[in-house]
């Protein structure tokens, strides 16, 4: 049986302070969601019989939920909606939806690019800015740059732990990052006792063999082949994969960019992860706990052996009403991947930098459109690419060109080539049709091929050129000029030679 709802074990504070012990009273129901990768979120209805008690719920005041004797927290967080409900509950109520800290970080965006930070950094860093603490279940690669763009600090987040099979939640006031083996003591629940209600279902609908993970670096062109054959939860957890002997193989993700190989294997791994989770998959209902939270493994009893044992929550909704008292109920389904639209970006860049480092030919952009965020060295693209040969044309510092994102990550780019815009066109360059070809460098030197008069043209800056015509060659040098071939022969052949002096 699930406990009586006593209004007396649930206390509120405001702001840190205990709350007036009458508004408890006006307490109809508490709601209080709990996900991996989200803000916790609380819900409390008050019965609208003296609306001035009501007065101090305010957005913005810093709301927490205590329950039981011991007063143990289940939620602390800030107010950020109300709802005033005439009519539908047959009472009138007062909704207050409030959100833990994390949700800050959900509302702030702000384009920048980090440079070399993992996903546990850049949650140290955004923990600091909320009053939080930070731990990492794992280490995760760091990356050389991050690009924040169109994205909430918490969505940035999530992204790049996900990637490392990682997901963010808030627990005892620190933000921790944990795999889908969770953390902490394993919190045991009985069938019959206080696990009030359990459903499991054993699947080899996906493949837990192993993941393949396949993909390159835009940087570098390097290819990477990544296979993944054990899990997180595979320390934990005897895992049965006899199941899946044939079913067609390894899972797959493919085409996926990263810096290193190591980071085409976190994300395999992470696929292999979420693909066990989901292939032991179980829900219920237990009394009300505030211990059973995203990312605890509980250790289950009184059930059938195939899914009795080890299981771990990955949601949770803790519900207290007068109807049923406080009640918990979790699922270890894993959470849905919620991160940026993989798809490619194209956009505007101003180039800034052209000494590579690694003199691999490429350039440094800034990104007016993302933002004015500064690139990492992005590759660019040159016809006829290969070793030691190639079409040799890069951009110089002040160019516009147009950067391709293949996976939307504005850190991953490739300069597609150059945008003259308003700017002005080389010389020697007419609307004449067909138009002609034109090279030209920064520094004034010159190739011209017309079509229209069958002219092939290459001139200096300082006025030296070669040129041919239909009807005529010529060579002009605005310096001494010198024709050799040492030790070889030199053969002039004409109908007519003529030497002048000039």
């Amino acid at each position: 049986m699930s406990k009586p709802f006593n209004q007396t074990a649930l206390a509120l504070e405001l702001d840190g302070a205990p709350a007036d012990p009458r508004l408890a009273r006006l307490v109809s129901e508490v709601l209080v969601r709990q996900e991996l990768a989200a803000p916790a979120l609380a819900e409390v209805s008050f019965t609208l019989i003296e609306p001035r008690e009501l007065d101090g719920l305010a957005i913005g005041r810093g709301l927490a939920l205590r329950v039981g004797s011991d007063r143990v927290p289940l939620f602390e967080g800030e107010i950020s909606a109300l709802t005033y409900d005439y009519g539908s509950a047959g009472v009138p109520l007062l909704r207050v939806r409030a959100y833990d800290k994390l949700q800050r970080l959900r509302r702030n965006f702000r384009p920048r690019a980090i440079e070399s930070q993992s996903a546990a950094d850049l949650a140290a860093a955004l923990a600091g800015e909320i009053g939080v603490g930070s731990d990492c279940q794992g280490r995760p690669e760091p990356r050389d740059t991050l690009i924040q763009h169109e994205q909430s600090d918490f969505d940035l987040l999530t992204d790049l732990a996900e990637d490392s099979g990682l997901y963010p939640v808030l627990r005892d006031g620190t933000l921790v990052l944990t795999g889908l083996d969770g953390f902490g003591d394993p919190v045991g629940l009985r069938f019959g006792g206080e696990l009030l209600s359990f459903e499991a279902s054993l699947s080899n609908d996906r493949n837990v063999r192993g993941t393949v993970g396949a993909g390159w670096n835009p940087s570098s062109a390097a290819a990477f082949v990544e296979t993944v054959t054990t899990s997180r939860q595979d320390a934990l957890e005897a895992r049965d994969v006899a199941a899946n002997e044939g079913t067609g193989g390894y899972r797959q993700r493919l085409n996926r960019l990263g810096e290193r190989a190591a980071d085409i294997a976190g994300v395999a791994a992470a696929d292999l992860d979420r693909g066990v989770a989901r292939s032991t998959a179980a829900k219920g209902e237990a009394t009300g706990d505030p211990r059973l939270a995203p990312g605890r493994p509980v250790t289950v009893s009184g059930v059938a052996d195939g899914v009795a044992g080890r299981h771990v929550i990955t949601s949770a909704l803790h519900r207290i009403d007068a109807a049923r008292g406080y009640v918990t109920g979790f699922s270890t389904e894993p959470p849905t991947r919620n991160s940026r639209p993989r798809a490619p970006l194209v956009t505007l860049g101003l180039v800034t930098d052209t000494v590579d480092p690694e003199t691999m030919g490429r350039c440094r952009v800034n990104l007016p459109a993302l933002g004015d965020t500064l690139a990492p060295w992005l590759a660019v693209l040159i016809p006829g690419a290969g070793a030691g040969k190639g079409a040799a044309v890069f951009p110089e510092i002040g160019d516009q060109v147009l950067v391709l994102c293949p996976d939307g990550d504005p850190a991953r780019g490739i300069v597609l080539g150059g945008l003259y815009g308003d700017k002005d066109l080389p010389r020697g360059f007419s609307n004449q049709r067909p138009r002609p070809f034109v090279l030209r460098t920064s520094g004034g030197q010159r190739l011209e091929l017309s079509s229209v008069n069958a002219l092939a043209r290459l001139a200096t800056i300082s006025g030296s050129m070669l040129e041919f015509a239909p009807d005529n060659a010529r060579l002009a040098a605005a310096s001494d000029l010198v024709i050799e071939a040492p030790g070889k022969t030199i053969t002039f052949r004409a109908n007519l030679i003529n030497f002048e002096r000039g």
